[in-house]
């Protein structure tokens, strides 16, 4: 069977390989890049994580104070809000009283680093124009 690529060239299409039927694998392609990139998202989130494990001694926070945080916000949603935070302000005027504030609002569930990420997009945005 041959198809017109869109640059005119010809090829075949090809569903059979090294005796492996590639039929249902074309078919969950869509699925297939799905779950592949929400691999990535995860990794990324991951590498974030990693990185503000290490930045964290630096700017003062105690790592009691590192571990409260991810246990109260969760890993990825402490990353943010520290990487937010890092954006907003010189890293010599975050404190481990903010963090731990932070901290404490969203064990109760009134901090989200939601509303800091749109301000900082925002932000971003009326610096461009």
């Amino acid at each position: 069977m041959r198809h017109d690529s869109p640059n005119d060239k010809r090829y075949a299409a090809l569903t059979v390989t090294f005796g492996v039927d590639l039929r249902p694998f074309l078919v969950r392609a869509s699925e297939i890049a799905h779950a592949s990139q929400a691999a990535e998202d995860a990794a990324e989130r991951l590498r974030r994580i990693r990185e503000a494990d290490q930045v964290v001694p630096w700017l003062g926070i105690s790592p009691n104070g590192w571990r409260s945080a991810q246990s109260g916000m969760g890993p990825a949603a402490a990353a943010v809000t520290l990487s937010a935070s890092l954006k907003r302000q010189p890293p010599n005027q975050i404190a481990g009283g903010y963090l731990r504030s932070l901290t404490e609002k969203a064990r109760v569930e009134k901090f989200t680093p939601v509303p800091m990420i749109k301000a900082l997009l925002n932000r971003d945005v009326q610096d461009a124009r």
